[in-house]
């Protein structure tokens, strides 16, 4: 299943900060394949693996228990997703969100 993980958090080493947790989610899909797009004070992963919504809840849980963020999981539904990004950001992104619909 393909999910979408959103952070919302600010570091003072956002790159770093991205890295760590783009390391910890290919620890468990089984393309290690992690896409992401970050800001200042926002990250956007997609990734894929086989393990049960409800388990990886409790992974991503765990994870960042004891951090001073706001995350969102969902399963990752490009076909039921809307966006104002133009179709050239659109492509650009390492979500690969080109599939994404444009909103009117």
């Amino acid at each position: 299943m393909k999910y979408l993980l959103v952070i919302l958090a600010k570091s003072d080493k956002q790159d770093e900060f991205v890295n760590f947790i783009a390391n910890e989610l290919t620890t468990l899909c089984q393309n290690n394949q992690v896409k992401f797009f970050y800001t200042q004070e926002s990250i956007f992963f997609s990734f894929e693996t086989d393990i049960d919504v409800s388990e990886l809840e409790g992974i991503i849980f765990d994870m960042f228990n004891h951090m001073d963020l706001i995350y969102f999981l969902s399963e990752y539904t490009p076909d039921k997703m809307f966006t104002n990004m133009s179709e050239k950001d659109r492509k650009s992104t390492r979500l690969n969100s080109s599939h994404v619909k444009r909103s009117r």
